[in-house]
């Protein structure tokens, strides 16, 4: 009988998108990481959810916005040490105008 697989959707944590307005005029919307606050919230997430996975195997779905990427890392580094995490970067997941 094949494991039960469960989907969880996120976003990112807060960006330098969210707490200045100006960002745009010194970086692309891909290059713009999360505020201060933002690492807070994943590193959050990532110790919330520590308790409710219960594989040791994982994917996880990203677009390559940096301000992803960052939320994945620090939201992994809160899972058990023996979770095996397959990260796909995938250019259809970008930001939509």
């Amino acid at each position: 009988m094949d494991s039960e697989k469960l989907i969880y959707i996120f976003r990112h944590g807060e960006s330098l998108e969210d707490t200045d307005r100006t960002v745009y005029e010194r970086m692309s919307d891909e290059e713009i990481p999360l505020s201060s606050k933002g690492v807070l919230q994943a590193l959050d997430l990532g110790s919330q959810m520590s308790g409710e996975i219960k594989s040791n195997n994982i994917q996880l779905y990203l677009s390559p916005s940096k301000r992803i990427l960052q939320t994945a890392e620090f939201f992994t580094s809160r899972l058990a040490i023996d979770t095996k995490i397959d990260f796909k970067i995938l250019n259809i997941l970008r930001k939509q105008d």
